[in-house]
């Protein structure tokens, strides 16, 4: 059996998806994939060893039904026009948490409004006529 998806990339930059397959639940595959930005790309992952069933395919948290058909032979197929069922899941880059980066500077802004009250401080001390 084989899982085919198409990775959009909405933004303007590349981005690189981390694709995280798991089939009822047991991670069967990872991969790192480089999309340009404002592109699509498809994808194809070998999942091996399947028998006829039902699973349930979850990549990147978004979760879909598979049903894996038996092989038939020629004389089985019927010459009616198959409706084969096509999922296309949009899954996003994941976002780096950049909050620090605002609660250093937040931090670096403190100290630098502290140092210059305490020089303000002293230096008013120092010019202070004295009594």
């Amino acid at each position: 059996m084989n899982l085919s998806l198409v990775l959009s990339n909405l933004g303007e930059k590349e981005g690189i998806f981390d694709i995280q397959v798991a089939v009822d639940g047991v991670v069967e595959q990872r991969d790192k994939v480089r999309i340009s930005g404002q592109t699509s790309k498809q994808i194809t992952l070998p999942l091996k060893g399947r028998p006829a069933g039902t699973y349930i395919i979850e990549v990147n948290g978004s979760k879909m039904q598979v049903v894996v058909a038996p092989e038939y032979t020629p004389s089985q197929v019927s010459s009616e026009p198959s409706q084969e069922k096509v999922y296309v899941l949009e899954v996003a880059p994941e976002k780096k948490d950049r909050r620090w980066i605002f609660f250093i500077a937040l931090g670096w802004a403190l100290l630098l409004v502290g140092i210059t009250l305490y020089g303000l401080l002293r230096w008013e001390r120092a010019t202070r006529p004295r009594e």
